[in-house]
């Protein structure tokens, strides 16, 4: 019991910090809110896998199928809350108690968790077995063009019109 309590306390701890660090930066970038309609699950370029579905992305993400390197992104980023409504069918505070019960149980720890799409396309480009999301959108910009030959979009997942008009500033 006093395992377990002291397990909540930190990660409670831990994610209060990632958050109020998280949501200072927010408040620092004023830029202009950006249409994005569909989240892309990207995977390196010399990966085998050529396409997956929802429910092999949310056995990934969920570390219920082993073999891949999973980055996830910030929670407070909209596409983190996007990507959870849509790809593994829960909210923040029920991803957060998942991973709580799992740190607990099995001993797993939540996916490396980043913020800027160039850090996520950067690292999946140079691994051959990670995986994570970014917004389909991004991957026409100039920005990210050296990475177009380097990753591979196996799955797209559209969003509706008005979660497509992100009401958090995500840094690109």
């Amino acid at each position: 019991m006093k395992r377990w309590l002291l397990a909540f306390c930190l990660f409670v701890i831990a994610e209060n910090i990632a958050i109020g660090r998280d949501s200072k930066t927010l408040k620092t970038k004023d830029k202009a809110k950006k249409e994005h309609p569909a989240i892309a699950i990207v995977v390196c370029q010399k990966s085998k896998v050529k396409k997956l579905s929802i429910a092999q992305v949310r056995n990934i993400f969920l570390r219920k199928t082993s073999g891949w390197y999973v980055l996830e992104r910030k929670s407070t980023l909209e596409i983190k809350k996007q990507f959870l409504k849509h790809v593994l069918k829960m909210d923040l505070d029920e991803w957060k108690e998942y991973w709580m019960r799992q740190r607990i149980q099995r001993g797993l720890l939540p996916p490396k968790a980043l913020r800027r799409s160039y850090t996520v396309l950067r690292y999946v480009s140079r691994k051959k077995n990670a995986i994570s999301y970014i917004y389909l959108s991004y991957l026409s910009r100039k920005k990210y063009e050296k990475f177009r030959k380097k990753v591979r979009v196996v799955l797209v997942i559209p969003l509706e019109k008005e979660e497509s008009q992100s009401k958090g500033k995500e840094k690109e």
